[in-house]
């Protein structure tokens, strides 16, 4: 079974569950097949919504589900989903050694969103041999000519259908895109619509090793008193599915700097903690908001975050046995809604 497929099966799960129910109705449906409310998932897209809560459960229920919404499931799915009775295995931490086919499709269609013209979709779809897919969708082009709010849901599943057709097709999508855009590698957290920039930086040294979509690295002062506050971050992290790193764990350059960016470089959150007013904190959280990070910012004290920096939610704590639980157990909840977020 490819890892597309379940990608694709849970966008049109999503898709028709938002067309049929409200929020709570969805909540009623997902119950009914043993899978617990989102927790912690604040949206306004119903379809959004039921993928978060789709996303622990194994491809046995996940074919349950579909059938229950007369959705047509490839065959593939159904020989690697029927003998499964186990639940789906923990996400291990290890560094992917490349980007999958669905990071690669998630990654085009931001880019996508980000520029494409309706002359771009179908130059897309002549490229591709797939000018049929492109302009006999029923709402592709028309929601995107009329800026319509369901212009962003069609997106996927169009270049999902190009890249099945041929294999060969997902790799010249991305030489399209590369060609007319002169896109770099998106290695942001985040996606949203919207201007997209490329920059080189003259200072680091752009790290070979692809983002990890679930590591967690951690900025803070090197101090012993900090050891319990990494531990509790580094327990949050664990009970969220992610593993965790600090700079001082690696040493691969002379230079610590250049550590830290290529740690923040494959992370896809990076905790800050502001305690002491670190200046070397502030340079790092610097460097993780400019390559589009989720930053979570953290500290003792409310007086020691930056004033440019107040605008955004922070989690206090205090560093006792009692404090660090309570930062642990937000940690993990801040976590998991973001990994629900992607």
């Amino acid at each position: 079974m490819r890892t597309i497929d379940r990608v694709t099966i849970l966008e049109q799960i999503g898709v028709e569950l938002q067309k049929r129910f409200g929020f709570d109705d969805i909540d009623i449906f997902l119950a009914g097949f043993g899978l617990s409310k989102p927790e912690n998932v604040t949206v306004n897209s119903k379809r959004v919504y039921a993928k978060a809560g789709l996303a622990p459960a194994t491809n046995e229920v996940i074919l349950k589900v579909a059938e229950e919404l007369d959705i047509d499931v490839p065959q593939s799915f159904k020989a690697a989903a029927l003998p499964s009775v186990q639940p789906m295995p923990a996400p291990v931490p290890s560094r992917p050694s490349e980007l999958t086919e669905g990071d690669r499709l998630f990654a085009l269609r931001d880019i996508v969103l980000a520029n494409f013209t309706g002359g771009n979709w179908r130059e897309l779809g002549l490229f591709t041999g797939c000018d049929d897919i492109v302009t006999g969708h029923g709402r592709l082009l028309r929601s995107m000519n009329f800026n319509d709010p369901d212009y962003e849901e069609h997106v996927l599943p169009v270049l999902i259908s190009i890249s099945a057709r041929d294999p060969g097709n997902l790799a010249k999508m991305e030489d399209f895109v590369r060609k007319r855009f002169e896109t770099g590698e998106n290695i942001s957290s985040g996606r949203k619509a919207g201007k997209t920039i490329v920059f080189q930086p003259k200072v680091f040294e752009i790290p070979d090793a692809p983002v990890e979509p679930m590591l967690v690295s951690v900025m803070m002062p090197f101090n012993a008193g900090m050891r319990p506050v990494y531990a509790a971050i580094d327990a949050a992290a664990t009970a969220a599915g992610y593993q965790c790193q600090k700079a001082d764990d690696i040493w691969e350059h002379s230079a610590v700097i250049q550590d830290i960016f290529s740690l923040i470089y494959r992370s896809f959150i990076v905790v800050c903690d502001f305690t002491g007013r670190n200046a070397n904190v502030f340079y790092e959280a610097g460097v993780a908001h400019t390559l589009g990070k989720h930053v979570v910012p953290i500290s003792q004290s409310d007086g020691d975050i930056p004033f440019d920096l107040r605008h955004h939610r922070q989690l206090g704590y205090l560093n006792n046995g009692e404090g660090l639980q309570e930062l642990q157990k937000k940690l993990t909840d801040r976590f998991r809604t973001l990994n629900a977020q992607r």
